[in-house]
């Protein structure tokens, strides 16, 4: 009897470790977000200062560094891909999901934002912290809901 319960307590034991072991590498696979702010592009349309660039000069300006984009919250992540100056790109396209890939070429905030769990919840409450006054952010609430209608879309 005294062998069963040893045997039981170092199988018991060995589980636990492995649990913790498993759990612990899982918080290093780079998953901890540690960017909470959205990104501020250094230019936008509605600067003077863009029309003294060309397209290629704008979209070098306006590039976030993937890292950075992995690096932030879902929060943080949504806002910069609903504010990136090229969002509108997405709509020259067939289809949303087309442009969607074709921007990804250059921009991987669409992509990584898309692959998050709770990018639709993250989305959402952007959309609904945005001031129905503010005619600036009508872009905003064009972006997010659709960005909103193709997660859904893309969950059936």
């Amino acid at each position: 009897m005294k062998r069963l319960v040893r045997i039981s307590i170092a199988l018991f034991l060995c589980i636990a470790v492995c649990l913790f072991t498993t759990s612990g590498c899982a918080q290093d696979t780079g998953k901890a977000y540690t960017i909470t702010e959205a990104y501020a592009y250094p230019v936008t349309s509605k600067d003077p200062a863009w029309k003294g660039y060309d397209s290629a000069q704008r979209h070098k300006l306006c590039n976030v560094p993937e890292e950075t984009l992995r690096k932030m919250t879902t929060e943080a992540l949504a806002e910069t891909v609903i504010n990136y100056p090229f969002f509108c790109d997405i709509y020259v396209y067939g289809t949303v999901e087309e442009g969607i890939r074709a921007v990804s070429h250059h921009f991987k905030g669409f992509e990584i934002l898309l692959q998050r769990d709770d990018a639709y919840e993250c989305i959402r409450r952007y959309d609904e912290s945005l001031s129905d006054i503010d005619t600036e952010n009508d872009f905003a609430h064009i972006h997010c809901t659709v960005l909103l209608q193709y997660l859904r879309e893309k969950q059936k």
